[in-house]
């Protein structure tokens, strides 16, 4: 049972679930790609009729401050965001509860009929986001692979934002 969420701003909505028949829940001929040492894909069409297809609002409450009597104010703040935005969202692609592929939307387009034609790229692809550093490297030791790999992913780290880590 496969289901698909889409991830904006820390929030969280699913778009797709197989296991009901809510037409909001169902994305159109989606296409996970799996492969060792590459990042995956994943393409969906998504109909207007997806909860993820517009702007979604949000509602949060958020404990502002203390009255004089005691009592915790809270304000509720209303946020519109959209759901699958390129190269903000994250989609996460679930097998039975247990998270299959995690990706970034990478490109959209919509076809005559007003269908959100989406690509996304793996989580391995954050590794394009960033230069390294054209240098020798002199590794010695039965761990250089590993060494290597470590200078490479610090590098990274240190040049993106938390989520691309």
């Amino acid at each position: 049972m496969y289901s698909i969420y889409a991830t904006v701003g820390g929030h969280r909505v699913c778009i797709y679930d197989d296991t009901v028949s809510n037409s909001a829940l169902k994305l159109l001929d989606p296409v996970l790609t799996l492969s060792d040492s590459a990042a995956g894909s994943l393409k969906f069409k998504m109909a207007p009729n997806n909860i993820g297809y517009d702007e979604y609002t949000i509602e949060s409450s958020i404990a502002e401050s203390v009255s004089d009597s005691g009592e915790v104010v809270t304000r509720t703040i209303t946020e519109t965001v959209d759901l699958v935005e390129r190269m903000r969202s994250i989609i996460t692609v679930y097998l039975n509860g247990e998270e299959l592929w995690e990706g970034r939307v990478l490109s959209e387009d919509r076809d005559f009929d007003n269908i959100r034609n989406i690509y996304c790229e793996g989580e391995l692809a954050y590794l394009n986001d960033t230069c390294q550093p054209q240098r020798k490297y002199t590794l010695s030791g039965e761990n250089r692979m590993r060494m290597l790999l470590n200078l490479v992913l610090n590098l990274h780290n240190n040049r993106v934002d938390d989520s691309k880590k």
